[in-house]
């Protein structure tokens, strides 16, 4: 978003869209046109773009809509057959591209109304292809031109700088030894800063793209540049590599760059002197920073990264002393309620390792629930090892850092799902354009089996992928490597998108959200949604969905009923949903955490994985024991686990546990129910649990166990 230096911007509070506002004037304004589906919205100045209705299933762009609320004027560039929209418009022109016959990309400056050009070939020297999506990838863009990512004709990543008044592009030169890398750049009105993810960074001259002496400014965060300085934050740091300068205390959303070649960001001196203010240079050529509009006081804590599982919900939290990670434990039968005392916590800072640390990767993701007391993250991006870091979520509990085998070249990493011992995750960096990946992260191993779809949906132990094009979904055991279950899902299409939990699925047969659906396996049921913005986040839950802005859609009765909406848009941070349950949370203004409840039937209690050996010792002192795993997908009030002879048909032992929330693990002593040591021999085990909800019948299941090792020689009768 590029502000005009006489404009701000703020969410409408209506669950549509944006409300212009003239610092000059006070007025507010709203346009209506890009709150209905599109693929992109841009903002700049006081002007706001978006693709309008973009056709599904073709490689052509929908028309672009353009409005400038200084002037009330709007106007719409329909695109050439074939041509796709990059996403970056200019005060007169559009960039797109077009596929040529020999595979390459040709791309064209689409003249606005008050341009004489309507359309003017970018001349280059490049062989230029498709990044993703069958265009190239705007990396930053302003008034004069653009930074953008394509493919070149070695199949390499290169980023090229597209200059709108010689309607020309330049490949940009890479620093040595980071060729492969995937880069962000920050422009300024003459100088362009790389920041690649596994290398040093590069101050390149706009001019000429020669490369300048960085300063200070090497090792420093993404911000913007002004003039000789760097800003980050609510601070200035020198190109020349002189002293770092405050700007401003307390900085609270992420700055951006106005149209007037200033900064703009929220904060202030301190919280209760809040606004949004303007970061120019004055006349000895230093940053200083100007309130330019009042906005409410900061609340006294600031909360994202939204994260619930079997009941216990998690967020980060920042304040005047620091930043951590809490956890409660919120219950989980009866109406909702969380306790005000965190059930543990880590600190955040410099120090600390994900997810405990406020240094977020790039998705401002800040770790995933694994519904087994667990909490995964990367390593952020720019740090380079792609490494996993798993928390137990528990009272002193530890972090331990996993190198996964085999995904040492990856960056860029973001989980999917994070599901007991498994995680399914995206990545960039595998020379054949593989971009999704499932790791064990008990042992660390990067498992097989996920084709190349870039759609899959992880469910305890079980990965289920689209087979064939007419809507069947195939699950495959991720402990055999074997498909053991495959569902029609009524759709009649290949699923691009594809999510599943506990009885229910989702999936649409576009990526644009359009012709979405919820599918109940047990009743056959497939229950349509009403439309969505394309490319608008869902997240399914247990007979329920939530969309990117926090509105929840009911399922469980067969039809869609919106059954609560915040009242506010909300941010992806903002709100969680837990999949081993039926609730929802969600963040207010004032930064109080909400959890709502979800009516109707919930699936009832289920295993999702186990790790339960056939024969193993039934000894304390083994550090092999006997000593089984079952991973619920929900939480349980009560269970039991019975052991009997089956040379005899007695119930020898039975263990007893209370509350279990995700991972079910029951320890044996050695010892039967009078004591005695257990011998040797062939048992049946049975095990039950009670669905702490309520709701659905009482888990049973049972298997065979023979016990390899004893401390007693047993002769039984007729031995």
């Amino acid at each position: 978003m590029r502000p005009a230096p006489d404009c701000s911007w703020k969410n409408r509070g209506d669950g549509g869209g944006l409300v212009w506002k003239s610092l000059q004037d006070g007025r507010e304004d709203t346009w209506r046109d890009c709150d209905v589906p599109g693929s992109w919205t841009i903002l700049f100045g006081d002007t706001q773009a978006c693709e309008y209705r973009k056709p599904l299933g073709t490689q052509t762009a929908g028309p672009v809509r353009i409005h400038d609320y200084a002037t009330g004027k709007s106007e719409t560039l329909t695109p050439a057959a074939g041509r796709m929209w990059v996403g970056t418009v200019s005060p007169t022109q559009v960039l797109a591209t077009e596929p040529r016959a020999d595979g390459q990309l040709s791309l064209h400056l689409i003249g606005r109304e008050n341009e004489p050009r309507k359309d003017i070939v970018v001349k280059t020297t490049e062989v230029v292809r498709a990044w993703s999506e069958g265009t190239v990838r705007p990396q930053a863009a302003d008034d004069k031109g653009a930074v953008i990512t394509y493919v070149d004709g070695a199949g390499r990543v290169r980023i090229g700088l597209v200059d709108y008044a010689t309607a020309t592009m330049r490949p940009i030169p890479l620093p040595k030894g980071s060729e492969n890398s995937y880069y962000r750049a920050t422009l300024g009105p003459d100088r362009i800063l790389l920041s690649p993810h596994n290398a040093g960074r590069s101050l390149l001259s706009r001019s000429d793209l020669s490369v300048l002496p960085l300063g200070s400014i090497e090792g420093t965060k993404d911000g913007h540049l002004l003039g000789d300085w760097l800003i980050t934050g609510g601070r200035a740091v020198p190109g020349d590599g002189g002293a770092v300068r405050t700007v401003l205390p307390s900085v609270g959303s992420q700055s951006v760059a106005g149209s007037d070649g200033n900064v703009y960001v929220e904060g202030g001196s301190d919280a209760a002197h809040w606004g949004i203010h303007r970061i120019a240079l004055d006349a000895q050529d230093i940053p200083r920073a100007t309130k330019v509009l009042d906005i409410p006081q900061k609340p006294a804590v600031s909360r994202r990264d939204l994260a619930f599982a079997q009941g216990v919900l998690s967020f980060g939290q920042s304040n005047g002393d620091g930043t951590a990670l809490l956890g409660f434990k919120a219950s989980v039968s009866g109406p909702p309620s969380v306790p005000q005392t965190p059930d543990w916590s880590c600190d955040g800072g410099a120090w600390a390792e994900p997810p405990c640390t406020g240094d977020i990767d790039i998705t401002g993701q800040g770790g995933s629930p694994t519904g087994d007391g667990r909490i995964v993250a990367f390593d952020p991006p720019r740090k380079g090892s792609g490494a996993l870091f798993v928390k137990d979520a528990r009272p002193g509990g530890a972090t331990r850092k996993v190198v996964l085998q085999g995904g040492e070249g990856l960056f860029e990493q973001h989980i999917i799902t994070a599901s007991g011992r498994y995680v399914l995750f995206t990545a960039l960096g595998d020379p054949s354009g593989r971009l999704q990946y499932v790791a064990d992260i008990d042992t660390g191993k990067m498992l097989s089996g996920l084709e190349h779809t870039g759609v899959a949906a992880l469910w305890g132990s079980v990965l289920w992928q689209p087979e064939g094009d007419k809507g069947v979904v195939a699950g495959r055991d991720l402990r055999t490597g074997k498909v053991t279950r495959r569902v029609d899902l009524g759709a009649g299409c290949r699923p691009r998108v594809l999510q599943v939990t506990a009885e229910w699925f989702y999936s649409s047969c576009a990526e644009t959200g359009v012709a979405a659906a919820g599918y109940h396996v047990p009743t056959r049921k497939r229950v349509l949604l009403p439309d969505a913005a394309p490319f608008s986040g869902v997240r399914l839950g247990d007979g329920y969905v939530v969309r990117d802005k926090g509105e929840v859609y009911n399922l469980r009765s067969g039809k869609a009923v919106r059954e609560f909406a915040p009242g506010r848009d909300l941010f992806e941070n903002e709100f969680a949903l837990d999949p081993f349950g039926g609730k929802f949370a969600y963040l207010d203004p004032d930064q109080a955490v909400h959890i709502v409840g979800i009516t109707g039937k919930a699936s009832p209690l289920a295993v999702i994985d186990q790790d339960v050996a056939a024969s193993g010792p039934w000894l304390s002192g083994y550090t092999k024991r006997w000593e089984p795993r079952f991973w619920l997908s929900k939480p349980a009030a009560s269970w039991a686990m019975t052991l009997t002879d089956n040379a005899t048909g007695k119930v020898v032992r039975t263990i007893n546990g209370g509350e279990v929330r995700g991972l079910l693990r029951p320890r044996t002593d050695g010892k039967d129910s009078s004591g005695i040591t257990l011998p040797k021999g062939g048992y049946t085990w049975t095990l039950k649990a009670r669905p702490a909800d309520g709701q659905g019948a009482e888990l049973a299941l049972s298997g065979p166990l023979t016990v390899t090792a004893s401390g007693a020689v047993v002769v039984r009768p007729g031995g």
